[in-house]
């Protein structure tokens, strides 16, 4: 299921993430148990954590339609064209050539205010993606704790192992004398 999800959580589909903290409590448990006691089987659960922990590949699902349409709203309508462009035209005056240069300038101008209220519009969605009153962003920040959790036994795993490995060669050494 946690290979099947692709590296992100849907923000907004409700049942999914619970069932996806279910999993993960699931997984917790039966790490402690030691059902995962192979380094394949633990390479296998851990490598799509790490890739759900990421984070940056998780979608809006609920709120994902008014999210797009304030970004469409705020994107560039008009096109600027190249402002590198030369603002000589053969056969043009001078009085055609400062028309143009200003027309330019305006349009340079007016898709870089488009584009800093679209920046400053994605930085706005940025801040409301944990956003405390939605309680499945809770939900998610809850399976990412869990996700923590299960890394944390695969470390103590591996802690215990090494720490075996130590006290049998002591103790070999301690039978021989």
């Amino acid at each position: 299921y946690l290979q099947k999800m692709g590296g992100s959580q849907g923000i907004g589909n409700k049942d999914k993430n619970i069932f996806t903290e279910a999993v993960l409590l699931m997984v917790t448990d039966l790490m402690s148990f030691g059902f995962f006691a192979s380094k394949a089987k633990v390479e296998a659960t851990c490598a799509p954590l790490l890739a759900l922990l990421d984070g940056r590949g998780d979608k809006f699902v609920k709120k994902a339609v008014e999210k797009r349409s304030l970004l469409r709203g705020l994107s560039r309508s008009n096109s600027v064209g190249n402002p590198m462009h030369p603002l000589e035209v053969e056969g043009a005056d001078e009085e055609n050539q400062i028309t143009n240069a200003k027309s330019k300038l305006s349009k340079t101008k007016q898709a870089l205010v488009d584009f800093i209220a679209e920046h400053q519009a994605r930085m706005e969605i940025g801040k409301k993606r944990w956003d405390e009153d939605d309680p499945d962003c809770v939900r998610v920040i809850d399976c990412k704790i869990s996700m923590f959790k299960v890394v944390e036994k695969v470390a103590n795993m591996r802690a215990n192992y090494r720490i075996q490995r130590f006290l049998c060669k002591y103790f070999e050494a301690y039978k021989e004398g």
